[in-house]
């Protein structure tokens, strides 16, 4: 198994050939050098669902369902590449927003500062998302594997606290139990039928 792993990078911003990360052109290498047996694992939109969305359109002055289709859009074309050269495709869920209303700790609850979504929006906006993600992945021949719902209270609408990183500062999901429902859904997928 090989991982390739670009900070930063947004379904959205797999439309700009200037960006920053050059996440296009790294995903596009490292899905080149693959072999026809790999299975392409991907796992984008945390950034787009939880920041870029929100901030592109209030910039803008553009809707939210505009800068939804944009992301999604992002994302249907890396995907159509690879399931085009035959590859094996799976995504991931995007994963619920764990920045609370009124952080003000870490250097990405600070630059996140700008976007007024509250956390009940940006996990909404998430869950959707998904759903959109799940039917896209349906119609191109993708496996979309849900790694989210798991981590989502259904009594506070958000996430489950337990899902939480240690490091207050952090914004990821607590890696190891993320990384537990990942594998399970990956196991579950791989498992000869």
């Amino acid at each position: 198994m090989s991982t390739c792993l670009v900070r930063g990078a947004t379904a959205q911003g797999l439309h700009n050939p200037n960006s920053k990360t050059d996440s296009l052109q790294i995903f596009r290498d490292r899905c080149d050098a693959a072999r026809a047996w790999q299975i392409l694992v991907f796992s984008l939109g945390e950034v787009d669902c939880g920041f870029v969305i929100w901030y592109r359109a209030e910039k803008h002055g553009v809707s939210i369902e505009s800068q939804i289709q944009r992301s999604l859009a992002g994302y249907r074309g890396l995907l159509a590449r690879q399931l085009d050269l035959g590859f094996r495709t799976m995504v991931l869920s995007v994963p619920l927003p764990t920045i609370r209303d009124g952080q003000d700790w870490g250097e990405i609850a600070n630059a996140r500062r700008e976007v007024k979504a509250t956390q009940r929006d940006r996990t909404e906006l998430t869950l959707d998302y998904n759903a959109r993600l799940q039917s896209t992945c349906e119609e191109m021949g993708a496996e979309f594997l849900d790694v989210t719902t798991p981590t989502l209270d259904s009594a506070t609408g958000l996430v489950r606290s337990e899902y939480l990183n240690e490091t207050r500062t952090d914004h990821h999901l607590h890696y190891k139990k993320h990384a537990k429902l990942v594998g399970a859904a990956l196991s579950e997928r791989l498992e000869p039928r």
